[in-house]
């Protein structure tokens, strides 16, 4: 038993008194009362402290969530750094590098290939180099580009090349070849420059021929990269023809300026009399 002091007289009581013997204060209501200000206080200091640790564990960009989610079980990358990069984000940790664009990740260096199983690699131009920079806050700058997805292009050739029943080798993220038999032939060739996972410029080139003659594969990697970068296929080929009828004798350069983009298609003869054409695809100079 503890005496404590009557809130109402100070006269000291039992704290186990129903009522001030005193005053006649009613120390059981009181105390009641006490302790129910007490709980509720309780209850708030323990919701608080929740809604804290709620926010300290949601309180993370979302590029970061996206990076964890798709780390194996049990996998950590310790702190990360974040930077905008090419209308994505550059997420840096301290054991692997990854770029998070439109909700995907892309894996930047091996290390984050390794943590992220299954996840695509980034474009070239987004590498550790462009990751950094972006974290430090000095960014490489997005230039004038094609309205094609890099990982676009391929699929593109692939499906262009099959109508017209041609075979497409890739051999590399950024070339492809037309195979032709001929050993004494260069097989025409497909590549693309990108930034950002952006095309910023098409080319396609090959040897068309000895004196003029047309080489089927060479023709029909120039038509299917016109197919790649033209939206509307109509167009494609009164595009086309207009290049191919611009070439002359005297004209070995022939540059037309359409939806956007600027189309370039030159010729160079060897002395074995042989014919090359290359068509370069770059966005319109302004």
């Amino acid at each position: 038993m503890a005496m404590v002091p009557c809130p109402e007289c100070k006269n000291t009581i039992s704290n186990k008194a129903k009522a001030c013997p005193q005053c006649g204060f009613d120390m059981a209501k009181h105390i009641k009362a006490k302790n129910a200000r007490g709980g509720c206080l309780l209850v708030i200091v323990l919701v608080v402290l929740a809604v804290l640790l709620i926010d300290k564990k949601t309180n993370i960009h979302p590029a970061e969530d996206a990076v964890y989610a798709t780390l194996e079980k049990g996998q950590s990358i310790g702190k990360t750094d974040l930077g905008a990069l090419f209308g994505g984000m550059a997420v840096v940790a301290e054991n692997g590098v990854w770029w998070v664009k439109d909700g995907t990740v892309f894996a930047v260096n091996g290390i984050a290939s390794k943590l992220s199983k299954g996840v695509a690699s980034s474009p070239p131009s987004v590498d550790y180099a462009a990751a950094k920079a972006a974290v430090a806050g000095t960014p490489p700058a997005m230039p004038p580009h094609l309205p094609i997805a890099w990982n676009a292009v391929g699929p593109a050739l692939k499906k262009a090349l099959a109508e017209a029943k041609m075979p497409l080798q890739e051999t590399s993220y950024i070339m492809w070849q037309v195979p032709v038999k001929s050993l004494e032939t260069l097989s025409p060739t497909i590549e693309l420059q990108e930034t950002g996972g952006f095309v910023t410029q098409l080319m396609a080139y090959g040897e068309i021929g000895k004196g003029e003659a047309f080489n089927r594969p060479a023709l029909a990697a120039l038509m299917a990269t016109m197919v790649v970068a033209v939206p509307s296929q109509e167009e494609v080929m009164p595009l086309f023809e207009q290049l191919m009828g611009g070439l002359t004798k005297e004209n070995n350069t022939v540059t037309v300026v359409a939806q956007g983009m600027q189309f370039t298609l030159e010729k160079a003869k060897t002395d074995k009399n042989k014919v090359y054409l290359t068509l370069t695809i770059v966005p319109q100079p302004k």
